[in-house]
């Protein structure tokens, strides 16, 4: 398997680019899509949550293109996610040593981070020194404010003989229960995009994202602590989980601004307008 800590000398052009779009790239063990002019104010990297491509930046990526803004934009997919080779460690904090380095050598100076790439975003700026804006959405701060699903699952993954085909058959499931959340121009390329998901991989990958969950005393603390400028968005009910006391300190810190799109649900990425009013406003906060 590829450890991204390891890095690359160049970068190389991904195998699997299809005709007509710009060949992606990988670096530092990340599948990158570049766009924007080399000289923008300011450079965005795009981390996607769990199992979801690159992709799925496209529509807000075009919307603030469209509005000549001038901005430079880096998006991923975490490593291990959609087809993309697993590195060795897949948990958010050695996933945010290496996007720390991914940012450097492209010269990003934000990070906008859905699910479990916002939380990667968090140990950006906790553990790994970067100090660019951020814009985290649909976060989750304790184990806690994940469902309960998610480690029942996680539970099962352990029982031989049934641990492997019923994260097989949910990762093959998650694609079509997505569909709702997918613009219908766009349906049938990410969804072919999501089902290069391996269940092997997402079950190791939650594993690591709930041993890292489990010994977080506070992330809300930590991140307020690191002093970094951070819009938090939440999408209401059907979202991740927001307990009372975190929206207590996210609101009593003054480097944060805590936002609710309450109907966005867990698909906050999916608000095109909104995110691209957020990431302008963002870029250009003095």
């Amino acid at each position: 398997m590829q450890n991204p800590e390891q890095g690359h000398g160049t970068d190389a052009v991904h195998a699997d680019a299809e005709p007509g779009r710009v060949a992606l790239k990988d670096h530092l063990g990340w599948v990158i899509h570049e766009s924007g002019p080399a000289d923008a104010q300011h450079a965005i990297l795009m981390i996607p949550g769990g199992l979801l491509p690159w992709l799925f930046f496209e529509d807000v990526i075009a919307e603030l293109q469209g509005r000549g803004d001038g901005l430079r934009f880096i998006a991923t997919t975490l490593p291990g996610h959609a087809g993309t080779p697993p590195p060795q460690d897949l948990s958010p904090l050695a996933c945010a040593r290496s996007a720390t380095r991914l940012a450097k050598d492209l010269g990003c100076d934000m990070v906008v981070g859905h699910s479990i790439g916002a939380n990667v975003a968090i140990e950006m700026a906790v553990s790994c020194d970067f100090s660019g804006r951020m814009v985290l959405l649909s976060p989750a701060f304790s184990r806690e404010d994940e469902p309960g699903w998610l480690w029942a699952l996680d539970r099962v993954g352990g029982v031989p003989g049934v641990g492997l085909p019923a994260w097989a058959a949910m990762t093959s499931m998650i694609p079509s229960g997505m569909k709702g959340m997918i613009p219908p121009e766009h349906r049938e390329t990410w969804i072919a995009e999501m089902k290069k998901n391996d269940g092997r991989s997402f079950r190791a990958a939650v594993r690591a994202y709930g041993e890292y969950l489990r010994l977080q005393p506070s992330l809300v603390r930590s991140l307020c602590e690191s002093q970094i400028k951070a819009w938090v968005v939440f999408g209401g009910p059907k979202d991740t989980r927001l307990k009372d006391e975190e929206r207590r300190l996210l609101d009593s810190c003054s480097t944060i601004s805590l936002l609710d799109w309450p109907d966005a649900g867990h698909n906050t990425l999916g608000q095109t307008s909104a995110l691209a009013d957020l990431i302008l406003s963002a870029a250009n906060d003095a």
